[in-house]
């Protein structure tokens, strides 16, 4: 009964947050790579879920992706999260992936209430790239979470959005935007 009771009111009220933030270039201490890291992504508005994710770029071109997401709290919330990294010579990559994370509640109790996600792909742009990619890159990440698959819904417009903003913050930081490429 009280279950039920709390899943018509996450139901009535959507709880949703979003995280936005732009990583400075990292520390070139390994040439052959090129690291961005956020380890403490955290949400407000009573959303009881939280993570990390990584990207790695690599000189032949291979890209990987990483993010760990943990939800400590009853409800269910769908979440994504998108990187734009953009290159000295106006080249924006960009990298979006979404899931849904499992509550204790809703979940049944299930022990595993973790959303792990690790990808790896070549794409040939990004070494042809890696010149303008090794001279100066900044990256910019969105997160979004929801209870509601209408709350998330709109937080994936917002991550659309966020990309756009993103490639908009480079054009006015740097001369132009040349490309944008979507890795994932």
């Amino acid at each position: 009964m009280q279950i039920r009771w709390f899943s018509a009111l996450l139901s009535a009220v959507c709880l949703s947050s979003s995280v936005v933030m732009t990583v400075a270039s990292p520390a070139k201490a390994d040439p052959g790579v090129i690291a961005f890291d956020d380890n403490a992504i955290t949400f407000r508005h009573g959303i009881a879920a939280d993570g990390n994710s990584h990207v790695r770029l690599y000189p032949d071109g291979r890209v990987e992706f990483k993010s760990h997401f943990h939800d400590s709290g009853s409800a269910d919330y769908w979440y994504s999260i998108t990187w734009a990294v953009r290159a000295s010579d106006g080249t924006v990559f960009t990298l979006h992936h979404r899931a849904k994370i499992i509550g204790h509640v809703f979940g049944g109790g299930q022990a595993d209430r973790n959303s792990d996600f690790d990808q790896t792909i070549t794409n040939p742009a990004v070494a042809q790239h890696w010149a303008a990619l090794t001279r100066a890159s900044t990256a910019r990440i969105a997160t979004h979470a929801a209870t509601t698959l209408s709350g998330y819904v709109d937080d994936v417009k917002e991550a659309v959005d966020d990309v756009k903003d993103a490639v908009q913050t480079a054009q006015g930081v740097y001369d132009t935007v040349t490309t944008v490429i979507a890795l994932f």
